[in-house]
């Protein structure tokens, strides 16, 4: 079974917070980082650990390159993280 390797890209969609919500310290938004303890470059097993196994698969595709790209979904796609 080939291990999925470094995430290249990580898209998390966080749903909208009310006003009155108190932002949490580990759910800071880093531009170019990631959220939370979620960070870009970290690979599938790393994220897993974090988060517990995916709930869906929100996409699967094989790029021009050749190269595959798979989108998870947690929380009922709350987070959702692609990994190339």
């Amino acid at each position: 079974m080939t291990r999925l390797v470094a995430a290249a890209l990580i898209v998390l969609t966080l749903g909208v917070a009310s006003a009155a919500a108190k932002p949490d310290g580990d759910t800071r938004v880093r531009h170019g980082a990631g959220i939370g303890p979620i960070t870009l470059g970290m690979t599938y097993a790393q994220v897993r650990k974090i988060l517990g196994g995916p709930q869906t698969v929100d996409r699967r595709e094989t790029l021009r390159n050749g190269r595959r790209y798979l989108e998870f979904g947690w929380d009922f796609s709350w987070w959702t993280i692609g990994f190339y």
